[in-house]
């Protein structure tokens, strides 16, 4: 656990956090964070110490450590590669190794700052460093990309989730945003400057030999105070230098770039389209979705943007994998008529106008029908659900045409929907790809749908007359209206909590008053639930979750102490390690009762040792 890193945001495995440098005035490094390694003699913030052939023992490390460290981020020593072809220097560098690991408690307790720590091949890891390196040398992996994926998250998922991940000499411009994705937290500018001197030009689209550019396509300092046929006339050694001030430039300003985009929650969408720059960062993305609990544990439930599916890639992220797990097996079962629909431009589906036209065509026996959503990426989105994120929160090209993946990804969500769900009857108001998705699912499950689209499109006069001729024959009662919003209520708090959830916090009695999408479920005048209109999850009341005591799911178990605003992570003796961050928790104590947002996973707040676990919206001391 780290004594001074902080992790202060998520966005999948990627983190925005700080590594306070000690001392009252010392600041932090704000992460994900490039080191500067043309700059460190003048960069008082990081201390490397270079080779641990460098030094004669131990106490000559924690001498110099105690020097160099107050209120810096020390990197202990390291040496990159043991010289085979020297016997008695890679027997030296491999006892250093090991004393450096064994004397690791003497040294963090000797100094009053930041340490940071490579992972020795072979040798255990050592705890309490605020920051490792990569155990494995990244360069030498660039080639396989799925060994550079397993570097990475076995790396990742050894280390306590508070702790800073240093890559070293592996950032460019064009990767640094999959790096960070990937969950590395830290890297410096080593492959920029070393580019240089093989005269390549680096840029977020990849890397050119500077003798085949016609111009310099930059504005940085560097590339402003000269042009390509001044710097192709100049020494060598003054290019190198221009080139090493471009490339290194370039790595800044794309760290500031991923810096936003995490705050942002937008850096899939940004990885998504630095893939494509070069096949390897593409099986990267590829390889790294495979590891599915891997990005699943670490990806908030919730973004702040919209999420943009613009490519193939799009399907296998967690938001889209994750919604269609949790419909298939969190939602009450439902039975009676199903309705599947197409999916519409305009969020929520039901405030565009082709679902405008579905709603006048049913009429009042749309209140006997239960419908469903078929759109790409999500695959099935029941109307309950429309206001959820990422349901109403996503955007995707709508040219008409439907990929080869997305009809099977979409076909593939329909019959596990279809299987974990008892209807009666089926009405299939659709057409194009939408219609071949159903034809397979029914010849799949051997069941048959009423198709009441045929050519002459959806919202035509002639479909929209069959849609409500079709529903109009169905001998079901009429759902009312309270029954329908309680309903919807259920149906969130279920994806949010679990099957079962929604009954136990809105019961039959319950009124849910309202406009849309505002809309709250009160029993005998006490406030239970409220839809959050951002983002269509349910807010608790302290009654709402009271409802839910003993259902022990996405309970937060914190200690002996009245917190005065959020938890920090501490104070959290136990948690449901199903929680993400974004999620609505029940915090409960000795001495309180509260919901909240979870700020982070329920793994991480067991783990950490800084960090806020759960900021608090209400609360209950409890006396006694």
């Amino acid at each position: 656990m780290s004594r001074y890193y902080e992790v202060t945001g998520h966005d999948g495995p990627a983190r925005r956090g700080k590594i306070r440098l000690g001392g009252a005035d010392a600041g932090s490094i704000h992460t994900p964070y490039v080191i500067d390694l043309a700059a460190l003699k003048g960069d008082r913030s990081i201390i490397s110490m270079g080779s641990l052939l460098k030094y004669e023992s131990l106490d000559d490390i924690k001498s110099r450590v105690l020097e160099w460290g107050d209120g810096r981020l020390c990197v202990l020593p390291y040496t990159g590669f043991r010289p085979a072809n020297n016997a008695n220097s890679a027997n030296s560098a491999a006892n250093m190794e090991m004393a450096v690991i064994e004397g690791m408690p003497e040294i963090l307790g000797a100094v009053k700052s930041p340490i940071g720590l490579p992972m020795y091949d072979g040798a255990p890891v050592p705890q309490g460093a605020d920051l490792y390196a990569v155990r494995e040398n990244l360069l030498t992996t660039w080639k396989n990309p799925r060994d550079l994926v397993d570097a990475i998250v076995c790396t990742r998922e050894t280390l306590p989730p508070d702790t800073a991940l240093y890559a070293p000499a592996s950032a460019t411009p064009e990767n640094l945003s999959i790096l960070v994705y990937l969950g590395i937290d830290v890297v410096d500018n080593a492959r920029a400057i070393m580019s240089a001197y093989r005269q390549k030009y680096l840029t977020a689209d990849g890397e050119y030999y500077i003798e085949r550019l016609d111009g310099l396509p930059c504005m940085c300092e560097a590339c402003r105070s000269t042009g390509i046929e001044k710097l192709m006339s100049m020494e060598a050694s003054d290019r190198i230098q221009i080139i090493s001030e471009h490339n290194r430039n370039k790595t800044f300003e794309e760290m500031v770039k991923v810096r936003q985009l995490i705050r942002l929650g937008k850096l899939r969408e940004y990885v998504e389209k630095q893939s494509r720059s070069h096949p390897t960062l593409t099986a990267i993305l590829r390889f790294i979705d495979e590891e599915h609990a891997y990005l699943e544990r670490r990806t908030p439930t919730m973004r702040k943007g919209r999420m943009l599916a613009c490519s193939s890639e799009s399907i296998g992220r967690v938001e889209v994998t994750r919604f269609a797990e949790r419909v298939n097996t969190r939602l009450e079962v439902k039975s009676g008529t199903l309705l599947l629909l197409p999916c519409s431009a305009a969020k929520p589906y039901s405030t565009s106008p082709s679902h405008y036209a579905f709603r006048r065509a049913l009429g009042k026996n749309g209140r006997k029908l239960h419908e469903a959503v078929l759109t790409s990426p999500l695959g099935v989105v029941p109307r309950e659900l429309e206001l959820t994120y990422p349901a109403a929160h996503y955007d995707i090209p709508t040219t008409g045409h439907w990929s080869h993946e997305e009809i099977e990804w979409v076909a593939d969500c329909l019959i596990k929907y279809l299987k974990a769900n008892d209807y009666e009857r089926i009405i299939a108001h659709v057409g194009g790809a939408y219609r071949r998705i159903c034809e397979r699912a029914a010849s799949e499950l051997g069941v048959e749908m009423i198709f009441t689209a045929h050519d002459s499109g959806v919202t035509s006069i002639s479909a929209l007359g069959q849609l409500g001729k079709t529903a109009g024959e169905i001998d079901a009662r009429l759902i009312s209206k309270q029954e329908r919003l309680r309903m919807m209520m259920r149906c969130i708090i279920d994806y949010q909590f679990g099957a079962g959830a929604g009954r136990r916090v809105i019961p039959d009695e319950a009124a849910v008053r309202g406009r849309f999408p505002r809309y709250s479920a009160y029993k005998d005048n006490l406030k239970l639930a409220a839809v959050i209109p951002y983002c269509g999850f349910i807010g608790l009341t302290l009654d709402g979750a009271e409802r839910l005591d003993g259902f022990e799911k996405y309970w937060v178990t914190v200690g002996d102490f009245e917190p005065r605003g959020a938890i920090l992570a501490p104070g959290v003796v136990d948690a449901d390690l199903q929680i993400r961050p974004g999620d609505e928790v029940i915090v409960k104590g000795e001495r309180l009762f509260g919901v909240g947002r979870a700020a982070m996973s329920g793994w991480e707040m067991v783990s950490s040792k800084r960090g806020v676990a759960v900021k608090l919206r209400s609360k209950r001391l409890i006396e006694g």
